[in-house]
């Protein structure tokens, strides 16, 4: 296994409607963001920083909003933990689960995880929904 620090780390919600997706990009970002259009089929928002409370901030963090297969989509949210701030690496994965799970939970995702990048890759995942992965204990 690989050490975290420098990898690029990715937050996933997939397979959503339009309704959810956007709901999940606006939540993070702060403000409106429209989806993807056909034609286009990413949106990229960059944001300098996303606070996930209890002391933890992401620093220089990507969302992504994908539309692919007509009317699905994906939020993804990208940053390294080099670029963060948190009392340990331990409390960053902690407020970034807790945060994944409210955020879920809130806008009805049913599929999310988060991993070293590209966070598809179950053998690198932090977490998978509200169960740990295999690097959740190298935190």
């Amino acid at each position: 296994m690989t050490s975290m620090e420098s990898e690029l780390l990715e937050l996933v919600f997939e397979k959503l409607d339009v309704r959810t997706a956007t709901t999940v990009a606006q939540t993070v970002v702060g403000s409106i963001v429209g989806p993807p259009t056909k034609g286009h089929g990413v949106r990229e928002i960059e944001m300098k920083s996303l606070s996930l409370g209890e002391g933890v901030v992401l620093g220089d963090v990507h969302v992504r909003c994908l539309r692919y297969d007509g009317d699905f989509y994906d939020v993804e949210i990208n940053f390294r933990l080099k670029d963060s701030v948190a009392p340990s690496t331990k409390a960053l994965v902690e407020a970034l689960h807790a945060f994944a799970c409210r955020l879920a939970d809130h806008a009805g995702v049913e599929s999310y995880f988060a991993g070293l990048e590209p966070a598809a890759d179950e053998d690198t995942r932090i977490f998978t929904g509200k169960d740990e992965g295999p690097y959740y204990r190298l935190a």
